[in-house]
């Protein structure tokens, strides 16, 4: 029995026109994306120019445009009529994530989505952060075209940040995580390391599991301090083998009430990540779920793209034996628990 199910075509064409939606909507971003309205306010008789909406934490946002004059008059026409267009394109991509549900396509929980919307809104994508772990396994569904049978349920949203990429934005000191997930009014609070002089690197809803937790690349020498990213007021732990996952990520949509733009992994790379750190998780529950999930992935990537898996084990062989030895352990596992796509990507890699 197949660990997924194929989705139909009309599901996986659904799917490439909300993709290529969300990032026109993404690329063409401006103030005619922010739900609000101009306004004017009279002060000693002159007119100014306003514009107001609700931010993602559901307070009025006041931006002054300028004083009353051709040009400002000028601008807000041009803008009203982008906005006509902006919303008419949302109202799209709101009805293709209806028809993608009603396919059964992977849908994201409602309070998970509205955290990874609202992270989105603020920019962290194009900051480069990627999201991983189990929901961008599930987005990953999306991308190959199936659903997963197992494997898609969590209670943790999880980005990764490499620390050592040069941010080239002007508005880099204005993304605030904790504000923006305070903004929420979910109950977010973060979660306190052990060592009480460690800044926080999670934070969840108080008196439920929900949780983000933002991580980054360890390489080199071991160390266990978290790692400060002051452009985003956190901090983030370092993990092993993180720098090969996110090495080359791509563009995706997680399907909610809305599409959202997210940064995931390579399938291929997150398949044979996934065999590498079954072997050194403490947690023998999350290892068999590592492992679980590879298999689903190398299943449909045999089948459909057995390339990408042979350029991830090429990129993965490259970076020098003890990479090699931990993933022909995570290669045994595999076999063990699924012989048959154990076997077959041992066949096409070449390697035992």
């Amino acid at each position: 029995m197949k660990s997924f199910t194929r989705l139909s075509l009309t599901s996986q064409t659904l799917y490439a026109e909300l993709l290529e939606q969300t990032m026109a909507l993404e690329a063409a971003r401006s103030a005619a994306s922010l739900p609000g309205t101009f306004t004017t306010r009279i002060v000693k008789g002159r007119t100014y120019h306003y514009y107001v909406y609700r931010d993602i934490g559901g307070k009025f946002q006041q931006v002054y445009l300028g004083a009353d004059s051709d040009e400002v008059r000028g601008f807000i026409k041009r803008a009203r009529e982008e906005k006509r267009q902006v919303s008419a394109d949302f109202k799209r991509v709101e009805e293709l994530c209806s028809a993608l549900e009603a396919t059964g396509a992977n849908i994201a929980p409602h309070s998970h989505a509205k955290v990874i919307q609202a992270l989105a809104d603020s920019g962290l994508f194009r900051f480069g952060m990627v999201m991983v772990g189990t929901h961008a396994f599930a987005v990953l569904g999306s991308v190959l075209g199936v659903r997963w049978s197992v494997g898609e349920r969590t209670q943790d949203v999880d980005f990764v940040y490499d620390s050592d990429i040069d941010v080239g934005v002007a508005d880099a000191e204005e993304l605030n995580i904790p504000d923006v997930l305070k903004n929420l009014e979910m109950g977010f609070v973060p979660i306190p390391k052990l060592n009480h002089r460690h800044p926080s690197t999670s934070f969840r809803v108080r008196g439920k599991e929900l949780r983000v937790d933002f991580l980054t690349p360890m390489t080199g020498k071991a160390w266990q301090r978290p790692v400060q990213l002051p452009h985003l007021h956190t901090a983030a732990d370092p993990l092993r083998y993180l720098d090969y996952l996110i090495e080359k990520p791509q563009h995706a949509v997680l399907i909610a009430n809305r599409g959202i733009l997210v940064n995931i992994p390579n399938a291929g790379r997150y398949a044979l990540h996934k065999l590498i750190v079954s072997q050194v998780r403490e947690n023998r529950a999350k290892a068999e779920k590592d492992v679980q999930q590879a298999a689903q992935l190398c299943e449909v990537l045999l089948e459909s793209k057995p390339g990408d898996l042979f350029l991830a084990w090429k990129a993965m062989v490259a970076r020098g034996k003890a990479w090699t030895q931990k993933f022909n352990r995570g290669l045994e596992r595999l076999t063990k628990s699924h012989p048959a796509v154990g076997k077959e990507l041992a066949r096409r890699l070449r390697t035992t």
